[in-house]
């Protein structure tokens, strides 16, 4: 490739239902395969950033310091600071996990980085990113998953996990002396009262002391505990203690947080119950449970209450239903949560989206529900607050205007499972077509990355082809089928013919360079099927052969007019512990031709099979199945048998 030059990425499309995050108050940013997308408010492409290491992992923005720092996903994962809209390096961060980072965290200011690594290590490391090194570090409990830090105070962190809540503040000494004091909080039972106030632990926790040089770039910061070499059997007791306690007990199970502007935290649990913890004394106090209002009005009647309630559209009356939190929430509503200027916004299950006034009661301001009911998984804020994000797990994402919520605008559709299949449309067409594995087809413009148009064939999907000689995606199902989706105007796909050809997927479709022949493979069905490139009207089988074993791949090379066999089939397949390559050859492009040669091939098979570097050549007689087959070989290589077909033309590499 060097010889050529590099190629650079253009653009690339797609969403993992991942958290988005604004750059600025109208560009947003959100990992996409190896790369970083920006989108405006809109849905419009921007720019796509591939990734500096292997893979993008968690990504955090600072909008005020146009700042965005993003992880890895490889081992020993390396962090890097991208500055905006200029997209150079500003630093590096490394030594901070060693498989992976599960979550990232600036500061507003765009100075001080927090990072949350998983496996095996789980440490909670501060990091200075103007200097591009490490402040401090300390181990944290396994499970925990989220990390945030006080946009009002950086000094002070929270860690989340389904099982656990820990408060950290970093108190600093001096210049050269961090300390950071970790304060573990008790979790309510799901049952708790509403209102009710449960203390921390009393037990004293360790501090984990570090030194370091923040003034200075170095390397490497070592980290110095209080008793590095004596385990601290009073912890190890209590919660050898905590973990009876709470198998005893149902604590309940925490899946979202976010910062309140008086120094403490809305905390969301599984179970719909919604939490408020003080930074300074870690007490956590219920502020609403649903699980009360079940019992007391009964569970059937409850769900067909907060239903009716979360499903409500627009000009659809409500009569005489709950407005407060504690009466609509139920399980799974407390996903993810957002503050805002107007209130606490919340969503999950259901496609629902609360925004609750930030008062005793949480009355109910506004409610919305998105059209596909989809699980929502993020909720993100512009810089002003004048816009919300919503990213969902059937990846697609939303935009709400957060004093109307039923304003609600889609900035990427649905991408319901995986890509499976891509390929150009006729050449000379500005025009992709992907396909995905639910069946879903869709047509996206070249220049400016937008979506053109989707259709939907009702059948799974494993491969994709588009010929050249017309406007049309061939699409291989799950089911044997073979399909074929007008796209002569890319904005209006339509279905012009559904044959099935196999009982197991189709897994391969080639087509010539003349747009002559298409063929079409089943891994498992050990069986070729020629069919006319010809399939605006239909798939019209032309003929059929076999091959041993399961068939890998094909390809399809074209070599000049006038030789006999004017196209070369070769395909890939294994058998057993051996793996064979397969080639035979088509006569000219009449039909009549084909026919009468696939006619005299069920009589009289060459087949040519290649293992290793060896090339076999065996000729079988079918006319008498008792006659022994009479095999010879030749000595050849791949290199020696291209070079004795100088004219050959690969149309595709397998």
């Amino acid at each position: 490739m060097d010889l050529y030059g590099k190629l650079q990425l253009k653009w690339c499309g797609g969403y993992d239902g991942s958290p988005t995050n604004f750059v600025d108050n109208s560009t947003l940013v959100h990992s996409s395969g190896n790369a970083l997308r920006f989108t405006d408010q809109s849905g419009r492409h921007v720019k796509s950033l591939p990734s500096l290491g292997c893979g993008v992992g968690p990504i955090t923005t600072a909008p005020q310091a146009n700042t965005i720092v993003y992880a890895e996903s490889t081992l020993h994962p390396r962090l890097f600071a991208v500055g905006y809209p200029s997209y150079q390096l500003l630093a590096t961060l490394e030594g901070g996990a060693e498989l992976e980072y599960v979550s990232l965290a600036i500061s507003s200011s765009g100075k001080k980085l927090a990072s949350l690594s998983g496996v095996p290590d789980f440490l909670l490391v501060l990091w200075d990113v103007q200097e591009g090194c490490e402040l401090c570090r300390t181990s944290v409990g396994p499970g925990s998953s989220q990390l945030s830090l006080n946009p009002l105070n950086w000094r002070q962190i929270c860690i989340l996990g389904p099982e656990q809540l820990t408060l950290y503040l970093l108190e600093q000494c001096d210049d050269n002396q961090l300390v950071l004091t970790a304060q573990e909080t008790s979790l309510p039972e799901v049952n708790t009262e509403v209102k009710a106030s449960v203390q921390p632990p009393q037990l004293p926790l360790s501090v984990a002391h570090v030194q370091s040089k923040a003034s200075e770039k170095t390397e490497s910061h070592h980290v110095r505990e209080d008793h590095p070499k004596q385990p601290d059997l009073s912890r190890v007791l209590y919660r050898e203690t905590y973990d009876e306690y709470t198998r005893e007990r149902r604590p309940v199970v925490l899946t979202s947080h976010c910062w309140n502007s008086q120094q403490s935290l809305f905390v969301g649990c599984r179970g719909g119950q919604l939490l408020s913890t003080d930074f300074d004394t870690a007490i956590i106090q219920v502020l609403a449970n649903p699980r009360l209002a079940q019992q007391s009005m009964g569970r059937e009647e409850y769900e067909e209450k907060s239903h009716q309630q979360g499903g409500a559209r627009d000009g659809e009356e409500m009569e005489e239903l709950p407005n407060t939190a504690h009466a609509v929430l139920r399980e799974g509503s407390l996903e993810c949560l957002a503050l805002g200027r107007r209130g606490l916004f919340a969503a999950g299950k259901g496609g629902v989206i609360y925004c609750f006034a930030i008062s005793p009661e949480l009355n109910v301001l506004d409610t919305h529900t998105l059209q596909e009911r989809d699980v929502i998984s993020s909720l993100s804020w512009s810089p002003d607050f004048t816009r919300l994000v919503i990213g969902t797990q059937q990846a697609a994402i939303h935009a709400a205007d957060p004093l109307h919520l039923s304003a609600c605008s889609l900035l990427f559709p649905r991408g319901l499972s995986t890509i499976v299949g891509i390929d150009m449309l006729t050449p000379g067409s500005q025009h992709v077509v992907t396909g995905r594995a639910d069946g879903t087809v869709q047509v996206w413009s070249v220049p400016d990355a937008s979506l053109v148009s989707s259709f939907s064939l009702n059948h799974e999907t494993c491969c994709v082809l588009c010929p050249m000689s017309c406007s049309v995606a061939i699409i291989g199902c799950v089911s044997g089928h073979v399909a074929v989706v007008g796209l002569t105007q890319p904005d209006s796909p339509r279905l012009l013919a559904l044959t099935r050809l196999y009982r197991s997927p189709t897994t391969r479709l080639r087509s010539d360079q003349r747009g002559l022949f298409l063929v079409a493979a089943s891994s498992s069905d050990h069986s070729v099927f020629v069919c006319s490139g010809i399939v605006s009207k239909g798939i019209e089988v032309l003929g059929h052969t076999g091959v041993r074993g399961n068939i890998l791949d094909l390809s399809l090379a074209t070599i000049e007019p006038g030789v006999e066999g004017s196209t070369l089939i070769a395909v890939l397949s294994n058998d057993e512990d051996q793996t064979l390559f397969t080639l035979f050859q088509l006569p000219n492009s009449t039909k009549k031709d084909l026919l009468v040669y696939m006619t005299e091939r069920l009589r009289s098979s060459p087949v040519s099979i290649f293992a290793g570097e060896k090339f076999y050549y065996q000729y079988q007689h079918r006319d008498s199945p008792s006659a022994h087959p009479t095999p010879f070989l030749l000595l050849l290589t791949t290199a020696r048998i291209l070079q004795n077909s100088p004219s050959l033309q690969w149309n595709r590499r397998m």
